[in-house]
């Protein structure tokens, strides 16, 4: 089914492996929704429990257990 959209939108597979890449995926199953801008470019959206995290959301995860191991322990 994705080869025979492929040939109607006259796009290859390996273009499409390389946009998924772009959006930090591994493979198309990850893709929650795409679509062809009308400049030729290919937008994917990756399924919200596919998406990375990045190192910004890390950090920010960091800091927060962190806080929360601070007031764990002026509570006792």
């Amino acid at each position: 089914m994705v080869g025979r959209a492929l040939r109607h939108l006259g796009l290859r597979r390996s273009e499409l492996d390389h946009v998924v890449r772009l959006q930090n995926g591994d493979n198309i199953a990850q893709v929650e929704r795409g679509s062809l801008e009308p400049g030729g470019q290919l937008v994917l959206t990756l399924k919200h429990l596919e998406e990375g995290a990045t190192k910004g959301d890390i950090a920010d995860l960091t800091a927060r257990l962190s806080r929360i191991e601070k007031l764990l322990g002026a509570a006792t």
